[in-house]
């Protein structure tokens, strides 16, 4: 930034302590990371290992369970037809149906006749008048069928979760029995012989926190030293669908530990997850250390630091007043090339003291360093009789058009000079404000101001059009449908009347134009891509252009997604295309293009036409100026308005005898709301 020509030892020696107090603390984050990142592995592995070999073993002992849930089946179905062959003697026939239930070890057995209706059962106040229908539904063999119920005998699905019983029912001749068992006897059954074995096994594993089969129902199988866990509708980690092994960090009853869990399936059918956690007090005892010799950095981090400070302090102390010079007037210059006006301060004699960026590119100078003692006089003469003017302290404010490099008409400047008095000497401060954006915020507020008057005068003049045009419509239609001349003069009559409707009918439309550019609407935004809207107008205008014999030639790149009002951009494209097809003529050209430049969407129409004058281009969108005899002057003025109101910019670049382009600009995110 700033150029010195020696620097300071100590400032040397403060730069060398404050890179090392940067690297210390760096290296063993780093390393702390790294360590903890490697501990997480380990836990992630020991823990896989151990997950996967439960998941095996419960796979066996699913296995085993469904052959014991046979059995118990097999036996509930024996009880149930011993009890078909029973009387209906209903008194003898529930304590034979007690004793036959306590010798199958089932909780309820149930008796129906051929109707549905109960017969008899061993704990007749619990069992349904009605033979529940949704016990017959799935059917393990003939006349053999088995469901997991409530205690009203409705069917809840095909496990133990919620459900009261497991029944099995057996339909022979005109009765039916059902035995009912005790879901949770079964459970227990599991529990001691199945999943709850392992789990309760796993409790005894050194490291092993807790170990569980869960479902969206709750836990089926646990470790004797899980009372509760978060459900899985409530933990966002098990939400989405995935099938390999995630681990985590969790809190388990005020002690971090390191839970894995995996999704559990069984020939099919899922069981919900296996979760395992393992204990972390090693790990992070190892971690512990990493941390604080990771705060034994940041220590020596501040020590460092300070002493750097303290060199750095002194190396200050030790500098030239060139080098303070310097600086502050490096810092001046860049405050004053950050500025958008341009800036520049002149001596006594008028001569150049300091310059911005933005004033060198007025004064055409590029470096603004090489105008520094030269008169403004010879920079820019318009602006030297502002300061010969002025005494003392006064502010003068004046206006001035100036001509640049690159710029077709003058720039709008307003310039401030003021005094400045420093050490004795004076100097003038002159302050170049850019008001080309003011104006033309200006000319468009008045032409906004004059659409609407337009507008206004367009509605009155059109109503007050209409009613006598609709008038004479009518008449003239009444008068060919009423008068009959003669046979020699029919012809010449009719031909007449349809001269004088044609007439109207176009001034009617004209009247309707008229209406239109008065009841202007607000665009309906929607979001589209440009480019298809200016193909599908170009392949739809195609057919016109062949009749008219004149050649299109079309180059429409892509562009993105943009909030637009389709039918208003398509009259648009519409209008301009129709212009340029009037323009060119038979056996002339016009060229469509659209391109993406600086978020916006580009559209340029060109003929080979005869081209606008200059007197005519600065008219061209106002309202009701047209050079087409036949033209209302509101084509234009109603594209420039829907270009407006979108946000974007027309303009139109043409000379006699060499063609016109009219180049549209769109933004991409609509800048002004319709």
């Amino acid at each position: 930034m700033f150029k010195h020509k020696n620097i300071s030892p100590l400032t040397a020696a403060a730069a060398v302590l404050v890179l090392l107090a940067l690297l210390l603390p760096l290296v063993a984050w780093l390393g702390y990371r790294n360590n903890r990142a490697n501990l997480e592995r380990m836990l992630f592995s020991k823990g896989s290992a151990m997950i996967e070999s439960v998941a095996h073993e419960s796979e066996n002992v699913l296995m085993a369970d469904r052959e014991i849930v046979d059995v118990i089946t097999a036996g509930m179905e024996q009880a149930c037809r011993m009890a078909l062959y029973l009387s209906n003697d209903v008194a003898a026939l529930s304590a034979v149906l007690d004793s036959l239930a306590r010798i199958a070890r089932t909780s309820r057995i149930d008796l129906y006749d051929s109707a549905g209706q109960l017969v008899g059962s061993n704990i007749r106040g619990e069992a349904p008048a009605s033979l529940p229908p949704g016990l017959l539904e799935f059917e393990l063999g003939e006349g053999v069928y088995s469901a997991y119920v409530t205690e009203k005998g409705q069917p809840e699905g095909n496990n133990l979760a919620g459900e009261r019983y497991l029944a099995v029912s057996v339909a022979g001749g005109a009765r039916t029995a059902v035995c009912y068992l005790e879901a949770s006897r079964l459970t227990n059954i599991r529990r001691r012989l199945g999943l709850g074995l392992i789990f309760d096994d796993l409790s005894s594993v050194q490291g092993v926190r807790y170990a569980v089969l869960q479902d969206s129902a709750g836990i089926i199988a646990a470790s004797y030293n899980v009372t509760s866990l978060t459900s899985l509708q409530s933990d966002s980690f098990f939400a989405g669908g995935w099938d390999a092994i995630r681990g985590r960090f969790v809190d388990f009853e005020g002690e971090s530990v390191y839970e894995l869990a995996t999704p559990f399936s069984f020939e099919g059918e899922s069981f919900g997850f296996l979760r395992l956690a393992v204990t972390t007090g090693e790990i992070f005892a190892i971690a512990r250390s990493d941390r604080n010799r990771f705060v034994l950095g940041m220590v020596a981090l501040m020590l460092l630091l300070g002493l750097a400070g303290l060199l750095y302090s002194h190396g200050r102390k030790q500098l030239s007043m060139e080098i303070e010079h310097l600086k502050v007037k490096g810092f001046s210059r860049s405050v004053l090339d950050s500025m958008a006006e341009a800036v520049v301060v002149l001596d006594q004699e008028g001569r150049v003291v300091l310059m911005n960026n933005a004033c060198g590119l007025i004064c055409n100078c590029a470096v603004p360093e090489t105008a520094e003692g030269r008169s403004i006089a010879d920079l820019r003469p318009e602006l030297a009789d502002l300061i010969t003017g002025r005494r003392g302290q006064e502010i003068v404010v004046s206006e001035r058009q100036l001509s640049l490099p690159g710029h077709s008409a003058p720039l709008p400047l307003r310039v401030t000079c003021s005094g400045l008095e420093v050490a004795g000497a004076s100097y003038t401060t002159m302050i170049l404000t850019d008001l080309s954006d003011r104006k033309q915020a200006e000319f468009l507020a008045l032409r906004s101001q004059r659409y609407q008057t337009m507008a206004e005068m367009s509605a009155g003049v059109a109503h007050e059009i209409r009613n006598p045009l609709n008038a004479i419509g009518m008449n003239i239609q009444r008068l060919k449908l009423e008068f009959s001349p003669s046979e020699s003069q029919q012809e010449e009559y009719g031909n007449f009347i349809d001269t004088i409707r044609g007439e109207i009918g176009r001034l009617n439309a004209i009247v309707e134009q008229f209406l239109r550019f008065s009841r202007f609407p607000h665009p309906q935004l929607s979001t589209g891509r440009l480019d298809l809207l200016l193909q599908q107008t170009a392949d739809f205008l195609a057919p016109d252009f062949e009749s008219a014999q004149i050649e299109l030639e079309l180059r429409i790149g892509a562009a993105t997604e943009a909030s637009f009002d389709p039918d208003q951009i398509r009259q648009v494209f519409i209008n301009l295309l129709r212009n340029a097809s009037q323009a060119a003529g038979p056996g002339g050209r016009v060229w469509i293009s659209g391109e993406l430049a600086e978020g916006r969407y580009q559209v340029k129409i060109k003929d080979n036409g005869p081209g606008i004058a200059e007197n005519e281009r600065e008219r061209i969108f106002e309202p009701f100026y047209t050079t087409n005899v036949t033209g209302t002057g509101l084509g234009l003025a109603i594209v420039s308005r829907i270009v407006n109101e979108h946000g974007g910019e027309i303009e139109v670049q043409s000379e006699p005898g060499r063609g016109s382009v009219f180049l549209v600009s769109l933004p991409l995110a609509t800048e002004k709301a319709g």
